[in-house]
């Protein structure tokens, strides 16, 4: 018999299901502190629904947010500059090859553009927990 893996993630969420987190992990949402709170469960500060089981970590705060997206920054500002020059190709020459390209770069600078907009919100709401986390444990 072979399990798949939502089978074994629903049967490790059932293991910890009336365990209790011993150690300090925050919300994601609000960086409330969910030591002794059920493993799997609802935050009582903002009703966030997390997982702090060991390998999901799901509504957690995670440290490595508060990395700066410059990578993405660069990516989507290339991407841009691709785009505009293709599309000034394209209207310049009418070419069906510039405009296949300038359509697909405006719909990736697009993508990018949006996908940058929520790494950076991440990036700021991670700021933010920090932020209230220090504050905690200065209280502490």
């Amino acid at each position: 018999m072979s399990l798949n893996s939502y089978e074994l993630e629903r049967i490790a969420d059932d293991v910890y299901k009336d365990r209790r987190i011993t150690g300090h992990v925050y919300c994601g949402e609000c960086g409330y502190d969910l030591h002794s709170l059920p493993y799997i469960h609802v935050c009582p500060e903002c009703g966030n629904k997390y997982n702090a089981r060991p390998l999901s970590m799901k509504g957690i705060f995670a440290p490595h947010e508060i990395e700066f997206p410059f990578r993405d920054i660069i990516v989507t500002a290339v991407c841009g500059f691709a785009m505009v020059a293709f599309t000034v190709q394209a209207v310049a020459s009418l070419d069906v090859t510039w405009v296949v390209l300038a359509v697909t770069f405006v719909a990736l600078t697009i993508a990018l553009v949006l996908y940058l907009r929520s790494r950076l919100g991440r990036y700021f709401k991670a700021i933010e927990i920090a932020r209230r986390v220090a504050a905690q444990e200065a209280d502490i």
